[in-house]
């Protein structure tokens, strides 16, 4: 007990003497010819949305990330905020509902008992989200603690402001608990290889519209929706060099919910491509295909529901000045389903977001 006072107190002697604080701004201009809030369900089904089936437009957006760094040896911990504006311009001024106002705060404190143990970490996060449709006002906090990666416990809650009927899950409050365990294996070689699995619960607010409540779902007034989720994924990767990284991923996961419409398994794979000098001379390259079996769901041509996504990013970071660099981003989702009914085609789309932004460091 000695030594392990002994040590905390030098930890914390550290601590005071390694100080960090990183500031940021960052001017950011998006189009994207699908844009989506928890609203681009069935547009013909959806009050809220607009008559199409795709939203276009601009966002631009302006953003101040801070972060405050304090430890050395056993101890570390550190606080960061980030406000951010969002301005969108489209569709005739409908877009403008989506205009937002973001303050995201995280706190985290990490101690190491020992070299050869793993780190205990407690982590802690309050988001606010307002937007001028006060329909998506919400608080979204968390609480986690986490044993290295072996193990972490989370709890979320994501609360609106309301509690008016809505026609979207993605709209309603909810509480989270997930717990994930772990392994990561890293060779001589400068290669890794990473496996989860994560358990989730999750429970919904009973304030859902009729229409969904009755037509989609079939249940009475009042009914609450409880998920269970399975998840697993698997991550090699690998440096080709002193400049290049590799990744492979796959991913599993299954969803069991007391409403039938919401019980799916899905899955993905995955490659990744990194290039990197610094912290802002960099390029990444990544392609994914993605698919969603639905359990109980059903086409006209009486088979099983199958959506399918097919995803290429390209993104990087290239700096201009010591102080100012620019970052790029290329977006193509192409999402497709086998269900020919009418009333799902808008599943059938092709995304693309392309993205320009200038980040500004101290």
């Amino acid at each position: 007990m000695r030594h392990f006072l002994a040590g905390a107190a030098l930890s914390l002697c550290a601590m005071a003497a390694s100080a960090q604080f990183n500031a940021s701004l960052q001017t950011l201009l998006e189009w994207n010819n699908h844009i989506e809030f928890g609203i681009s369900v069935d547009p013909e089904t959806v009050t809220e949305s607009s008559s199409t089936g795709q939203l276009i437009g601009l966002r631009s957006s302006l953003s101040a990330p801070i972060e405050y760094r304090r430890g050395g040896g056993r101890f570390q911990w550190r606080a960061a905020f980030a406000p951010s504006l969002d301005n969108y311009e489209g569709e005739d001024g409908f877009l403008n509902q989506f205009d937002a106002r973001f303050f995201p705060l995280d706190a985290s404190v990490e101690f190491r008992p020992r070299d050869s143990l793993p780190a205990l970490r407690w982590r802690a996060s309050a988001h606010r989200q307002e937007r001028s449709n006060d329909l998506y006002n919400n608080w979204d906090a968390s609480a986690e603690w986490s044993v290295g990666n072996l193990f972490s416990y989370q709890y979320r809650r994501r609360l609106y402001d309301d509690s008016v009927e809505r026609e979207d899950y993605l709209l309603i409050s909810s509480v989270q608990h997930q717990l994930q365990t772990g392994f990561q294996i890293v060779t001589r070689r400068e290669a890794r290889l990473k496996a989860n699995y994560a358990f989730q619960r999750e429970q919904y607010g009973t304030n859902l519209h009729p229409l969904l409540r009755d037509i989609a779902l079939g249940v009475e007034k009042g009914f609450r929706r409880v998920d269970r989720r399975h998840q697993g994924s698997l991550e090699g990767a690998a440096l080709l060099g002193r400049d290049w990284l590799l990744r492979l991923s796959m991913s599993a996961a299954r969803n069991d919910s007391n409403a039938p419409f919401y019980r799916f398994t899905n899955g993905s794979a995955g490659a990744t491509l990194f290039w990197g000098t610094s912290a802002s001379r960099w390029a990444r390259a990544q392609a994914v295909h993605g698919w969603t079996w639905f359990a109980d769901e059903r086409s006209s041509q009486d088979q099983r529901r199958i959506d399918r996504a097919w995803q290429l990013n390209l993104d990087g970071e290239w700096p201009l000045y010591s102080f100012l660099s620019a970052n790029g981003a290329v977006h193509l989702r192409i999402n497709r389903t086998n269900d020919p009914r009418e009333a799902l085609r808008f599943l059938n789309h092709t995304q693309q977001i392309y993205r320009l932004a200038l980040t500004a460091r101290r």
